[in-house]
């Protein structure tokens, strides 16, 4: 073999096993697709959560929450409303959540509830959840805290917390205050 071929091989062979070497490690460190579609399906059911309640939807936030999940809604921040309430199982989340969001009328006044920023860890059939919450006619947001399982369904919400925080005080005096959920006082 001609000598300039050889040096011309050494390099070339070196460069695809380079290549070859960084193929593997880009797919070793990337999510499999299971792992993407669960975290798409989790970002789904923090939707359907939010469609739910701007809704008032019970079959649909019934497709939400295991049926003895837990929830924790708290303010936090300066204290506008009072806001801390704990809920134990779907009925009791399903019956304070329609309390307080029952007057709306349906799709007409959306949307409420804007979720985004979503951080996620899935550990085989569980998964850790935060993510950002800003809700139009409180003028407020928080921060959703959630455990999630996988079921027969699909993800469920199994515990949930929300800390959630008036932004604009002023709203909730005279004449224009918004509905305060049960549980809460307006001061």
């Amino acid at each position: 073999m001609d000598s300039s071929r050889v040096k011309l091989a050494s390099p070339l062979l070196a460069l695809s096993m380079l290549l070859l070497a960084l193929a593997v490690l880009v797919a070793a460190a990337s999510p499999d697709s299971s792992d993407v579609r669960d975290q798409l399906e989790l970002v789904e059911l923090t939707h359907r959560y939010a469609w739910a309640l701007d809704t008032v939807d019970r079959e649909l936030l019934s497709q939400v929450f295991t049926p003895d999940a837990q929830a924790h809604y708290v303010e936090v921040g300066p204290k506008i409303i009072d806001l801390d309430v704990r809920l134990e199982g779907f009925e009791d989340i399903w019956e304070w959540l329609h309390a307080g969001v029952g007057h709306r009328k349906g799709p007409a006044g959306l949307p409420y509830h804007f979720m985004s920023n979503h951080l996620i860890e899935i550990d085989g059939d569980k998964a850790q959840m935060r993510y950002f919450m800003h809700n139009r006619p409180v003028s407020g947001g928080g921060v959703y805290y959630v455990d999630a399982v996988r079921t027969n369904s699909g993800w469920r919400i199994a515990r949930l917390r929300l800390e959630e925080q008036i932004w604009k005080p002023e709203a909730y005096t005279g004449k224009n205050k918004p509905k305060i959920m049960p549980g809460s006082a307006a001061k």
